[in-house]
């Protein structure tokens, strides 16, 4: 069963609801492991919980975990690499103290194990990780219990792995451990507006740095491009994409972007990236500001996604320009209207909403655009 990002946040949401497990499958650095967090935060969320990211806790935060009061206020997201484990990571260790032997699970597991305990554990790499590794996961998903441990019922256990057609070198899973969950093929994210599955709408709403997005929407077919004959280290993939925008974001020395952007994406697209980038050199930005009405007057599509991000990265820095931003889109078609405003929206989570209304010529496209950014 293949399906989209906007679909597998929907199974996952239920999957929860009914602690029916759930793997995913799909191509490296496409969202797998993002949307499994997204999931989660919003589950949190909605129960009114405290979002609690275990692998970014220190081991005292941990700790205070095993307090029965506030586990059960705590929402768990788990993220287990199983490529890196070995079966005592899973299992725990014996201890021979006594007259008999008991397993030491790991501190996450007793955590899981808790009464009140509530969240997902999330498993990457599942098919990467050997035999024994996915034998002792195979215990957790089908009996919600490791060794003589019981998980809380209220946890639900995603996997995730790459396909077999991604030469990702991964084991053939036990049909019985595939019987036991719902299984299902994520599709690439696309450069579409139109799509449930458009990156370019998540990214604005994560603030990536807008050039990047705009260059993608100009070519999309380099949002994932994985050839598995090219030898080149670096490729392309939304996961990428994130880390260039942390790599590039603030710099404006174009040898350092293209320094910088060729170790995460590849040497060619970032001396196409900095080429792009250097078309908006070519009209005076705050002037256009000044006098939309020549926007009207520029037809190359490169040209308009260069500047349509340069001006959202000059909202980032001055968001007083935010009524001039608007009166532009009067001239542009609808998509870049959009790719704009949602790149400013971005960049001003907190208080975007409140800002449109507060401007003049807000009124003039709230017809249009409202239901998609208020």
């Amino acid at each position: 069963m293949e399906i989209d990002h906007k679909g597998l946040k929907t199974l996952m949401h239920r999957c929860y609801k009914t602690k029916v497990s759930l793997d995913v499958k799909g191509a490296t650095g496409i969202g797998k492991s993002w949307i499994a967090k997204e999931v989660a935060m919003d589950i949190a969320k909605e129960k009114g919980k405290i979002f609690v990211e275990w692998n970014e806790l220190g081991d005292e935060e941990k700790r205070e975990l095993l307090d029965p009061e506030k586990v059960a206020k705590s929402f768990l997201f788990v993220d287990i690499r199983l490529s890196q484990m070995d079966p005592s990571d899973l299992r725990g260790l014996p201890d021979l103290k006594g007259d008999f032997v008991e397993w030491r699970p790991n501190l996450c597991w007793k955590v899981a194990s808790m009464k009140g305990a509530d969240g997902i554990i999330f498993f990457d790499e599942m098919n990467l990780a050997a035999p024994s590794i996915q034998a002792s996961a195979y215990q957790i998903i089908n009996d919600h219990q490791i060794s003589e441990l019981a998980i809380s019922k209220d946890i639900l256990i995603i996997s995730a792995g790459n396909r077999i057609s991604d030469k990702a070198n991964v084991y053939d899973e036990p049909a019985p451990l595939k019987n036991r969950r719902v299984n299902v093929v994520l599709n690439n994210p696309v450069m579409d507006e139109k799509s449930n599955s458009d990156w370019g709408s998540w990214a604005s709403d994560q603030g990536v740095v807008p050039s990047i997005i705009g260059f993608l929407y100009w070519k999309p077919s380099y949002l994932y491009a994985f050839d598995a004959k090219n030898k080149d280290p670096s490729f392309p993939t939304p996961r990428m994409w994130m880390r260039t925008s942390q790599m590039i974001e603030g710099v404006t020395d174009m040898e350092q972007v293209r320094m910088f952007m060729g170790g995460c994406v590849s040497e060619g697209i970032a001396k196409e990236y900095v080429s792009f980038q250097k078309l908006k050199n070519k009209i005076d930005i705050r002037d256009l500001l000044k006098h939309p009405e020549k926007m009207a007057k520029i037809t190359e599509l490169d040209m308009k996604y260069s500047i349509v991000s340069g001006v959202a990265e000059m909202y980032k820095a001055d968001q007083k320009i935010l009524d001039s931003a608007l009166n532009l889109c009067l001239f542009l078609q609808p998509e870049f209207s959009m790719f704009l405003l949602r790149c400013c929206k971005g960049f001003s989570k907190s208080n975007f909403a409140s800002q449109l209304r507060n401007c003049p010529n807000w009124g003039k496209i709230a017809g249009e655009y409202a239901k998609y950014l208020m």
